[in-house]
């Protein structure tokens, strides 16, 4: 009897050794995701804020252009350079336009 019941208890601790096993390889593969998540997270926030001072930048010189081209429009002699000029602020308005909608949904 006790063998039998050695046996048993032998069989059960194998089988709880091969259960334990198992589960520390799922723990390491989700550890490794975990990883790999925070490494993509990571990038992903880096690339955002890249994304942002680009922007802000974009922001700044195209207020700057517009701002000119503005002024040496008022005081511009021919009508060519005129029209010219509101070519250019014309665009430029697109583009901070453009810009002020990308960052407004950031």
């Amino acid at each position: 009897m006790k063998y039998l019941i050695s046996g048993i208890f032998v069989l059960l601790i194998a089988v709880l050794i091969i259960f334990l096993k198992k589960k520390d390889g799922q723990i390491k593969l989700l550890r490794d995701q975990l990883k790999e998540s925070q490494n993509r997270n990571l990038t992903v926030q880096s690339k955002t804020s890249e994304t942002k001072a680009l922007c802000d930048m974009i922001w700044k010189s195209g207020n700057l252009v517009h701002l000119y081209a503005s002024l040496t429009a008022e005081e511009a002699g021919m009508d060519s350079i005129k029209e010219k000029q509101k070519e250019i602020i014309t665009e430029t308005e697109k583009v901070l336009e453009q810009v002020k909608i990308y960052i407004s949904e950031k």
